[in-house]
């Protein structure tokens, strides 16, 4: 005897078979119908002829949900990337600190003027 599981509907009728419901089913393409439904047709809803006994039950069995922990690179920098579209990482895509770096920039400029400033005297 096979079993199913319950919920599965008759391929000829639509009835919903409940846990415990005894039906056909079919070895050759693996779909179920109610012993009437058998009886009555002969076949399965393709017309395959070769089936068996079954019973409903609650045969999913669920794998245990693990967490999962975040995964993060060893060292700070990680390695460059390609984008989806395979081409080189742009600006925009490194993730940095860009107010330190407007920061430093501004600092340059204010020295360059200074020394400018200074020489032209």
């Amino acid at each position: 005897m096979e079993n199913f599981e319950a919920g599965v509907a008759c391929c000829w009728t639509g009835h919903k078979f409940m846990t415990g419901e005894r039906g056909m089913k079919c070895l050759t393409c693996g779909r179920v119908m109610t012993n009437e439904a058998w009886e009555e047709k002969g076949k399965c809803f393709f017309g395959h002829t070769n089936s068996t006994f079954a019973i409903a039950g609650n045969i999913t069995i669920l794998s245990p949900v693990r967490p999962r922990t975040r995964l993060e690179w060893r060292d700070v920098n990680p390695p460059p990337v390609m984008s989806r579209s395979r081409t080189r990482l742009k600006w925009r895509d490194v993730k940095t600190n860009k107010w330190k770096i407007i920061f430093i920039l501004a600092i340059g400029l204010i020295l360059i003027f200074w020394i400018i400033f200074i020489f032209k005297r």
